[in-house]
């Protein structure tokens, strides 16, 4: 009489399937986490373009709250770039300020943004980073244009480059 003795089953899983299954998770994982950086960075230019819409509509609200200024031409070429104005005593004064002293602190407010006029120092952060606005009126067809524009990063072929954004309005007021 022959005792056959069965073949040993395998049970569990081989070293060279394990290493397989940890080298696809890895990819995986390499690739959600490229997804995440690249909505990071969208993310980011969205928000800096909801902030220059912020910035912009602010800028016609006061061109149009104080008209006679703005077509009297005390806003025509305002830069938050330049020179910036200085700080108008009037605005705590009860009689309130002129529309020319109006337009003057408008533009410093504007330009608040971008620039640390109240000394901060290094806490300082601005709302947009190069962050710039720009009035230009048209004298003929009383149409401003109203350009915010900012620094934002872009990427060519997985090169950082620095780059100039920019949103633009034009209104008649």
């Amino acid at each position: 009489m022959s005792i056959s003795i069965p073949a040993k089953r395998q049970s569990g899983f081989s070293m060279l399937e394990v290493l397989i299954a940890i080298l696809v998770l890895a990819i995986g994982l390499l690739g959600v986490s490229a997804m995440q950086l690249s909505s990071l960075k969208v993310n980011q230019g969205a928000y800096y373009r909801s902030q220059a819409v912020m910035v912009a509509s602010e800028v016609l609200d006061r061109l149009r709250a104080n008209r006679d200024a703005y077509l009297g031409g005390a806003y025509d070429g305002a830069d938050t770039s330049g020179i910036v104005p200085g700080a108008q005593a009037c605005v705590t004064d009860a009689a309130g300020c002129t529309d020319a002293a109006q337009a003057s602190q408008d533009i410093r407010e504007w330009a608040a943004y971008f620039n640390d006029l109240a000394g901060v120092g290094n806490s300082f952060r601005p709302l947009l980073p190069g962050g710039r606005v720009q009035v230009v009126r048209d004298v003929l067809t009383n149409n401003v244009t109203v350009t915010v524009s900012w620094g934002q990063e872009t990427w060519t072929g997985g090169v950082r480059q620095a780059g100039t954004a920019q949103y633009q309005l034009v209104v008649r007021i």
